[in-house]
């Protein structure tokens, strides 16, 4: 919510960031509200600038958003963002989640860091649990989720959005399988990296999108038969896995 205050821009509106995020906030609760209403089971809310940071260039000041001018002290603006995502989630009788990523705008993305900076910040929302981003580096490391509550889900980001490539099945069952070093099965959710909106803006076309989700449903489904002790190994080595779908097809990009 931060990011589209500018100091230059805004102020006619809205004098401060704060009176800014608090109008916004109000919005976005009477929003989760009304879906919950209509029949959502789940709300989840995405907040890419959380990660910003994570990153010591700009939690240090010497990078700066464009608009949204220097960061005030790292422990304010994280108790402020917390106070306002919990705002958003007051009385959502729905299961909630918050979304953190490393803000990916067209393959790309310009903070990186591992979470362990903020994670006892985001612990303090009230969520069922977070999704992070672990598919490539500069963003999540497991060792992130040492001493991870017992009683939240992790959403574990392992499809790369940056990159048209259809990630294996196997190779989404060793990523995750460096989670459950540190969490336990039943709380693990899988999910994409951020920068998978097809035509939203995004280079994903929705042939790239099934396929990449198609693949993390049959990791998915690999993870949750080794769970119930049966033997994946030739599972594993299956070539069958991949974007073999009759109705979309993988395309390259020019």
């Amino acid at each position: 919510m931060r990011r589209y205050w500018s100091p230059k821009k805004s102020i006619r509106a809205y004098p401060t960031r704060e009176s800014f995020i608090e109008h916004l906030s109000e919005i976005l609760h009477h929003e989760a509200l009304a879906v919950v209403k209509a029949g959502a089971q789940v709300v989840q809310l995405d907040d890419p600038l959380m990660t910003y940071f994570c990153d010591p260039d700009y939690a240090s000041g010497r990078r700066v958003l464009a608009d949204t001018g220097q960061f005030g002290r790292v422990e304010d603006e994280l108790n402020l963002a917390i106070t306002h995502i919990n705002r958003v989630f007051e009385g959502v009788k729905a299961r909630r989640q918050l979304h953190c990523c490393h803000a990916v705008y067209k393959r790309q993305s310009d903070v990186k860091g591992h979470y362990s900076p903020i994670l006892t910040h985001l612990l303090k929302a009230d969520v069922h649990g977070l999704n992070l981003e672990f598919a490539y580096k500069g963003t999540g490391t497991f060792n992130d989720l040492k001493g991870y509550p017992n009683d939240r889900s992790i959403g574990v980001g392992c499809v790369d959005g940056r990159l048209p490539t259809v990630p294996n099945p196997g190779d989404t069952v060793k990523l995750v399988d460096g989670a459950l070093k540190h969490v336990s099965a039943k709380q693990i959710l899988l999910n994409p990296d951020c920068g998978f909106a097809p035509h939203h803006g995004e280079p994903p076309q929705v042939d790239e999108a099934f396929n990449k989700l198609k693949a993390l449903a049959e990791a998915a489904q690999l993870l949750r038969l080794r769970a119930e002790g049966k033997d994946i190994r030739k599972l594993l080595r299956d070539e069958r896995h991949g974007p073999v779908s009759h109705r979309y097809h993988l395309r390259t990009e020019s």
